[in-house]
């Protein structure tokens, strides 16, 4: 019989990119899974199979294994009906129909699929991070019709192809600022209308930092979207408040990070009530340390499509997460 726990996994791109580096880094810390995203220059998902299937045997070497990989995966603008236009590779961006961007051999999110595929094991299924599309221009108004109903179609699209073509992939969906996605209302109903027979194969993935930017209070989100939450980003930080002392959206560029327990991001408060989900025997949940707290160490800095934080400080949040499942009697591995 096994017990819950917390398997502590890490976006530890944010400490180096190297990929020997971040081998060190896990090894350094004690963090047995990793959320794969950035190696070198690379997107995770710009990689051939033969580099995946290297990657995995260098972290069997040293006994880790991939919780999740993370992939930019929807964060592309909505245009116009049945098309989004990617700007990950090419400034300009390249408008592509729902079906060349999700179907297309050889594309990112086929890419993707394959990548999460080749580092799944038993205890860790495959799982990939996965976004909600940023509404703009004629389909900026997320409460029009049309925009709700073109998120749906893309999202159903993304489940089936999920479903397909060897074991289903867990796809998490992250709330993030300026995304469909970017409220617990907005992703109640997108989890809601989706087809019923894909909705199983979504996960929320809880990120308290995405919704301080949008002055949305974390905890409160969380309560209203814990029966579809199961993967946490630990991301904390201090938002801006009016005289009411309300959370108010935050400036691109004036966020104010810190470890965790530390800011407004309810993390204390949430791990001590998911301590009755977790002690059930065999469940197990991912939680993914992202700080962001941007150190000036390194030659990197944060994008639309990655973080920074630096090795030291990144030492600093994990000890303070540490330090929160310890005082919580959790067991995290």
């Amino acid at each position: 019989m096994i017990m819950g726990y917390i398997a502590k996994s890490a976006f530890i791109d944010e400490c180096f990119r190297d990929w020997s580096k971040q081998l060190y880094a896990l090894q350094r810390m004690k963090i047995n899974y990793l959320d794969i995203r950035m190696i070198g220059n690379d997107n995770v998902i710009d990689l051939p199979k033969s580099k995946h299937k290297q990657y995995r045997a260098d972290l069997e070497s040293i006994g880790r294994k991939v919780a999740t990989v993370g992939s930019p995966i929807g964060k592309v603008d909505l245009v116009d009906d049945d098309t989004v236009l990617d700007t990950r590779t090419n400034k300009q961006g390249v408008r592509k129909s729902f079906e060349e961007y999700l179907m297309k051999k050889g594309g990112d999110f086929q890419n993707a699929l394959a990548a999460a595929r080749i580092y799944a094991t038993e205890e860790t299924p495959p799982a990939l991070r996965v976004f909600s599309l940023y509404p703009v221009g004629d389909m900026s108004d997320v409460s029009d019709k049309r925009v709700r109903q073109n998120v749906l179609k893309f999202m159903n699209m993304m489940g089936e192809a999920a479903m397909e073509g060897g074991e289903r992939v867990l796809l998490g969906v992250e709330n993030e600022r300026k995304l469909f996605g970017y409220s617990p209302e907005m992703l109640n109903w997108l989890f809601k209308n989706m087809d019923p027979k894909v909705r199983e194969t979504y996960t929320m993935i809880y990120d308290a930092m995405n919704y301080i930017t949008e002055g949305i209070e974390p905890k409160k989100a969380y309560d209203m979207t814990l029966h579809r939450t199961s993967r946490f980003h630990v991301k904390d930080g201090i938002g801006r408040r009016d005289e009411n002392d309300n959370l108010v959206p935050t400036g691109d560029g004036e966020e104010r990070f810190c470890a965790v327990g530390q800011g407004d991001g309810g993390y204390k408060e949430i791990l001590q009530e998911r301590t009755a989900i977790i002690d059930v025997v065999d469940h197990h949940e991912v939680w993914t340390l992202e700080p962001h707290l941007k150190s000036s160490m390194g030659a990197f800095g944060s994008t639309k499509f990655s973080g920074n934080t630096g090795f030291d400080r990144f030492i600093t949040a994990n000890e303070a997460f540490n330090m929160l499942l310890e005082a919580y009697g959790i067991e995290f591995r």
